[in-house]
């Protein structure tokens, strides 16, 4: 007579025979899955928040090794920085943004109409200004136009009324042959480029009054995602930059100076360390969704 325990290391051998190679391929899989560290605590935590993610520099000249770490791309900020006409971001004189007459500024920005309709400044320093402007102080004739102070020149579109209570992708391009201004990744209009190399000692976003600018006109509503580059960016690298939305990174990441996000709060993540200051009259919003339609 058999005994009990030669079935039962009988049957545990025929269970190895038919589903061992089952169990041998499943404890592969497991190994490869914690080599990769899907079992880390961390590894369904976003790595960044997104619109936080951030251009890496490391080295100088021509041997800069340049990447993005994170994803932001295309995602949407959970934050955006809320202006309420007297709130403003300072930022002292940027690194990597030599004396010239060759740069782009960018950004998302969307305008809250005050009782007045009064001017508002996205992006101001002591030598060029880029806003909206109300023209004779009605809301039927507001542009957005980019004033180089150094030159007395400006570019504007009358033609082109600035929607407001919704969202917009502002940009100017400027080299010594041309000054373009675009909304929405389209040139609304073109001047003559700057004759004069801009030598910047500081950054204002949502409101004017630098020296050299002499008044003061606060943004209304949100702005989202400045971006300023020491390069002329091409009419097919601003619509495309346009293209990512406005949780979009940097199209020419080695030629970025500045990189605001504004997703709670005013850091530069273009790897120039150009950290804001934000001052009274600035929040960021979560509620902000409204009026903005993904390009």
């Amino acid at each position: 007579m058999r005994r009990p325990h030669a079935f039962k290391a009988q049957s545990a051998m025929e269970y190895l025979m038919t589903y061992g190679w089952a169990i041998l391929i499943i404890a592969v899989m497991l190994a490869a899955l914690y080599n990769l560290g899907i079992f880390s605590s961390t590894f369904f935590v976003p790595k960044v928040p997104p619109g936080s993610c951030q251009v890496l520099k490391v080295g100088s000249g021509s041997a800069q090794d340049i990447s993005i770490e994170g994803t932001c791309s295309g995602q949407l900020p959970q934050y955006v920085g809320s202006f309420s006409g007297g709130g403003y971001i300072g930022i002292a004189a940027p690194s990597s943004m030599p004396s010239k007459s060759t740069f782009t500024i960018s950004a998302w920005a969307d305008y809250f109409p005050p009782s007045n309709c009064n001017w508002g400044n996205i992006v101001e320093t002591n030598q060029f200004d880029f806003e909206k402007a109300g023209l004779t102080g009605t809301c039927s004739g507001t542009i957005i136009r980019f004033i180089p102070s150094i030159d007395g020149g400006f570019v504007a579109s009358s033609a082109f009324g600035f929607p407001m209570n919704k969202w917009n992708f502002i940009t100017v391009t400027v080299n010594a042959v041309s000054t373009v201004l675009y909304v929405n990744g389209t040139a609304v209009e073109t001047a003559s480029g700057m004759s004069n190399s801009l030598a910047i000692n500081g950054i204002r976003i949502g409101m004017a009054g630098l020296t050299g600018i002499g008044y003061s006109d606060g943004w209304t509503g949100y702005i989202s995602n400045v971006q300023i580059y020491n390069t002329s960016l091409s009419p097919s690298e601003v619509n495309a930059l346009y293209l990512e939305g406005i949780g979009g990174a940097p199209i020419n990441p080695q030629y970025i100076v500045g990189w605001w996000p504004l997703n709670g709060n005013a850091q530069d993540y273009s790897g120039n360390n150009n950290n804001g200051q934000p001052n009274t009259g600035l929040s960021y919003s979560s509620f902000w969704t409204n009026g903005y339609t993904a390009p």
